[in-house]
C-alpha cells in the first residue's frame, strides 16, 4: 500500500492531489482526491475524485506504469459545472524505497483525456491533458 501527494495541472486547472494505492501482483488501483482552482488567477475552487488503474513495469532504475483514470469533479459557483474525465497516460517513478531509510519515491505522470463539463442541460466535450509531479510513500 502506498500513499501519494502530487501537484499537477489539467489544461487550465491546478490541483493538490492525495492518493491511496492498493497493489496486487498484476496491477495497482489508486483512489485519488484532489483540490484546486480553475486557473491561477480565478480562485474558483474545484474538487475532483478519481479512480486510477495501472499496470507497473519495473525497469532497472525506474518504474513505468501505463494507466486508465476516471475522474468526477465539481466546480464551485459562479460556474457550478459537473466535470467528468477519462484519461489514458503513463507514470514514471523512481523507486527509492529499497535503497533508502525513508521510502519517498518521486513520480511524474502525464496523460491525454476526454473531458466533459455539464452545466444545466448543456454538455461541452473537449480534449484535455494532465501533468503531475509528486512523491509517494510506500508502506512495504
Amino acid at each position: 500500500m502506498d500513499i501519494s501527494y502530487g501537484f499537477g495541472m489539467q489544461r487550465m486547472d491546478f490541483f493538490h492531489q492525495l492518493g491511496l494505492t492498493l497493489s496486487t501482483r498484476c496491477f495497482n488501483v489508486e483512489i485519488q482526491q484532489a483540490f484546486g482552482q480553475r486557473s491561477a488567477a480565478s480562485g474558483v475552487l474545484f474538487s475532483q475524485t478519481g479512480l486510477q488503474c495501472s499496470y507497473p513495469f519495473a525497469l532497472k532504475a525506474v518504474e513505468f506504469s501505463p494507466y486508465l483514470r476516471l475522474n468526477y469533479g465539481r466546480l464551485a459557483l459562479p460556474f457550478a459545472f459537473n466535470y467528468y474525465r477519462m484519461e489514458l497516460g503513463q507514470q514514471l517513478s523512481l523507486p527509492l524505497n529499497r535503497r533508502h531509510i525513508f521510502p519517498l519515491d518521486p513520480f511524474l505522470s502525464s496523460g491525454i483525456a476526454q473531458a466533459w463539463e455539464q452545466h444545466n442541460n448543456a454538455v461541452h466535450s473537449f480534449l484535455d491533458f494532465s501533468l503531475y509531479l509528486g512523491v509517494r510513500y510506500a508502506f512495504d
